[in-house]
């Protein structure tokens, strides 16, 4: 009975982890067309397929360094931590492909908030700890053992973030 209530809760975790890729992909859709820009019906639509079919219960598989693997059990004192910083992190790389696609200007408000939003998640998540810091950018350069879906959102959303980021972090530092 009780592996029956676990699998039955992990299959609801998946389906809750589709529906809000499908609704971070309609917000976004939102801001872009409130804004005025053309939304990016093919690329959110492709993304948020893969995406639903993803879930977080892969990472159960990665293969941590051991000081990593202690790293991330003080950041992430909850099973709900987990949760909330994946689908942040999933979210927010979402809204920068959709932005690229949609060729917003940098200096726009909308991208300003997203990297206002990466950088609060990021400071959440790390709290100045160079030693989450640095288990975060191993995870992030093997990527090998990532999912297709997130393999696939971070290439269509990680460049454009990255000048993001590189834009205002050179604006806050002038």
């Amino acid at each position: 009975m009780e592996k029956e209530l676990y699998a039955q809760s992990i299959m609801l975790r998946r389906q809750l982890e589709g529906i809000k890729a499908k609704l971070q992909g309609i917000e976004v859709s939102r801001k872009l067309r409130a804004a005025g820009y053309e939304i990016p019906w093919e690329l959110l639509a492709g993304l948020m397929n893969v995406l639903e079919m993803d879930a977080i219960d892969h990472w159960s598989e990665y293969d941590f360094p051991e000081e990593d693997y202690v790293v991330f059990q003080e950041v992430f004192q909850t099973e709900e931590a987990v949760f909330e910083f994946y689908n942040e992190f999933r979210r927010l790389i979402l809204y920068s492909a959709a932005y690229q696609a949609s060729e917003v200007p940098i200096e726009s408000e909308l991208v300003e908030e997203l990297y206002k939003d990466w950088e609060r998640m990021v400071t959440n998540v790390t709290s100045g700890n160079v030693q989450a810091m640095e288990a975060l950018l191993r995870v992030d350069s093997d990527r090998g053992q990532w999912s297709r879906g997130e393999q696939d959102l971070m290439s269509k959303g990680e460049p454009y973030l990255t000048k993001v980021i590189r834009h205002y972090d050179f604006a806050r530092d002038e």
